[in-house]
């Protein structure tokens, strides 16, 4: 039977361990556990520590998959500690995403230090999808007039039917208009817009877009199942290329539908961009991320 190891110190107030071992120990030192893990694995662990009297949560979240970024960012406005109190985060594996964006949250560093910082303590990230987030918060982050505690205002009124069963469309329309906006910038097309509010902006309103990039976020996301995680864009000469990292691959339709309904809105923009022509490409999210994030954790994308 190997040995669970002891958990290490995240900050000045919050642990980091895998969801192994007694909880006894664990629960004298500590007044909140986040778990995070599939619900059938962590609720009966949950469960010792709610007998010993423990503020716990399960946040339901596996190994190998990213959450939306409103169910993290809400997650943790709740569960931040007081400077008086210890919180413990143990998990099954996907608990290197939650470290981190604490960390930004907490510390003010960025995607990449804190995806380092806690791969260091081994915790690291499970999934390119995983940086891709890091990377829109460090980007709202940055320009929220209020820094973390009006973006954190701005989640709870988003906010809808608890964790990752919340408001995904809402969240997945948000994470694109930042996602498709910085692709823009990196071409040299400034649109004037902020991350932060055009976070704002989708999340609150994510089928009322107020601007053109808000709308191509709304559009790929139409079909409300989230099967376009993760938008590139490349540049070949004057035409340029759009990467559709598209989680229904093997479905004969693919993203084709999200595509299709945002086709005019994107080349548009391309055209105002100087842009001759538009080709759309489908790729698994998980290469189209290590595409645009690789530099957040490069060891995630290694071949």
């Amino acid at each position: 039977m190997s040995k669970c190891p002891e958990p290490v110190q995240l900050t000045h107030n919050v642990t980091l361990g895998d969801a192994c071992g007694p909880v006894a120990r664990r629960a004298a030192v500590h007044d909140k556990v986040l778990i995070v893990g599939e619900e059938y694995e962590a609720e009966p662990r949950a469960e010792l520590y709610r007998r010993l009297g423990v503020d716990v949560v399960v946040y339901p979240l596996g190994a190998g998959k990213a959450p939306t970024l409103v169910s993290l960012l809400r997650l943790l406005s709740d569960l931040l500690p007081s400077p008086h109190e210890k919180l413990l985060i143990e998990g099954f594996g996907g608990e290197g995403v939650v470290a981190a964006a604490l960390l930004m949250i907490v510390d003010g560093v960025s995607a990449r230090e804190a995806a380092s910082r806690v791969l260091s303590l081994g915790h690291g990230l499970t999934t390119p999808l995983e940086s891709r987030l890091l990377y829109i918060l460090e980007k709202v982050l940055e320009t929220s007039p209020g820094g973390a505690r009006q973006l954190f205002e701005v989640v709870k009124r988003g906010y809808e039917r608890g964790f990752t069963h919340g408001d995904a469309h809402a969240s997945s329309v948000a994470e694109l208009a930042v996602e498709v906006n910085d692709a823009l910038s990196r071409l040299g097309y400034f649109t004037g817009l902020t991350p932060y509010t055009l976070f704002q902006s989708a999340l609150l309103e994510p089928d009322e877009p107020r601007d053109p990039v808000h709308a191509i976020a709304s559009a790929l996301d139409s079909t409300l199942v989230g099967a376009v995680k993760t938008v590139a864009f490349i540049r070949e000469g004057n035409k340029l290329e759009v990467l559709v990292g598209c989680e229904t691959l093997m479905h004969r339709e693919q993203c084709w539908p999200e595509v299709e309904a945002a086709r005019q809105r994107i080349e548009a923009i391309a055209k105002k961009a100087g842009f001759r022509s538009v080709t759309y490409i489908m790729a698994p999210p998980e290469e189209v991320a290590c595409i645009l994030y690789r530099d957040v954790d490069r060891g995630l994308c290694e071949e």
